[in-house]
């Protein structure tokens, strides 16, 4: 099932509403109406995408049974077209960023020393390697905790930060979605722990990035700027996607293909973040995880970089296609 957070009018900030789209992504359902016409009296656990996934399994079979009687009646729908979508998880409880694909790191640092130190020192970094991936890459699946309250959705413009930054990026990650609490998670429980899936596009302030990396502090204005995370369009339930690993991620800037990347090149698995992040600390459920970006899904890796009116194209298979541009 593909649930939105949505608004009838982009201007109302306070009336963001539940929604469940239908398989050929044209039509959906109010979860309140669907609420109101089958008398599920389930007003509170669907009036919110947080309240629904705190709601459970109980959440998930009322929105099963609104699914099947709006497939019965969908001349009684409304349009996708006619409403603005907000992030589907508009302000998630957490957020955590994660970096598990070394390919994308490699061709990263290959990329900045070549334009920024120069040709002589790619190839002498290419044979001895002075800088490459932290040794921690290798051993955990490392992240940052990001801010929870910039987030954005498909009916948004990205708003360069009020900063001055001239290499402002894209990252195409497969986003998850917790569905329950649970500490010191085994790896071989973690995907229960998933409500679903959506497309996470993690924009990065590179030039304020790059420094922020050479101290001790990690990620700070290079990740934390408004607008700076994007969400949508939609969440597809876990059970659309038993094998994530399956899944292929497109990015294309102004209709014009820049990078195909893969899941199953994850160095750590969606299991192993999991089971990580919840080492002595309780997940909670509607917490948001980025999963990180495979190879060739930033510009980065290739030295290109963002500019007023282009328009960011992410599409995952079997989740959709997220659309935005920069203001």
């Amino acid at each position: 099932m593909k649930l939105i957070s949505y608004q009838h009018s982009k201007d109302d900030l306070t009336k963001i509403r539940t929604g469940l789209v239908l398989p050929h992504e044209t039509h959906f359902i109010d979860l309140l109406k669907g609420n109101e016409k089958l008398n599920l009296n389930m007003s509170n656990e669907l009036s919110t995408m947080q309240t629904l996934i705190e709601s459970g399994d109980a959440g998930l079979e009322a929105i099963k049974k609104i699914e099947r009687w709006s497939l019965e009646n969908e001349s009684q729908l409304e349009d996708l077209t006619d409403i603005f979508l907000c992030a589907p998880l508009p302000v998630p409880v957490k957020f955590r960023a994660f970096s598990v694909y070394e390919k994308h790191l490699l061709q990263s640092i290959d990329s900045l020393v070549r334009n920024q130190m120069g040709a002589f020192a790619y190839r002498v970094n290419k044979l001895l390697k002075f800088i490459k991936p932290p040794k921690q890459f290798y051993e955990t699946p490392i992240y940052y905790k990001g801010s929870n309250t910039s987030f954005i959705g498909p009916s948004d413009d990205v708003i360069p930060p009020t900063f001055k930054e001239p290499m402002l990026d894209y990252e195409c990650e497969l986003g998850i979605i917790l569905s329950k609490n649970g500490m010191d998670i085994a790896k071989e429980n973690a995907m229960d722990y998933i409500f679903g899936y959506t497309i996470f596009n993690d924009m990065s302030a590179r030039k304020r990035l790059l420094p922020e990396f050479r101290g001790v502090t990690g990620p700070l204005k290079g990740k934390d700027f408004q607008t700076g995370n994007i969400m949508g369009p939609w969440i597809v339930t876990r059970d659309e996607i038993p094998d994530p690993k399956e899944l292929e991620l497109r990015v294309s800037i102004n209709d014009s293909l820049k990078g195909v990347g893969l899941i199953s090149d994850m160095h750590h698995s969606i299991s192993d973040m999991i089971a990580f992040a919840s080492e002595g600390e309780m997940l909670v459920a509607g917490e948001f995880f980025g999963t990180g970006a495979p190879a060739d899904c930033t510009g980065i890796e290739h030295w290109e970089f963002l500019n007023s009116g282009d328009v960011m194209t992410l599409e995952i298979s079997k989740v959709g296609k997220l659309q935005n541009k920069i203001a």
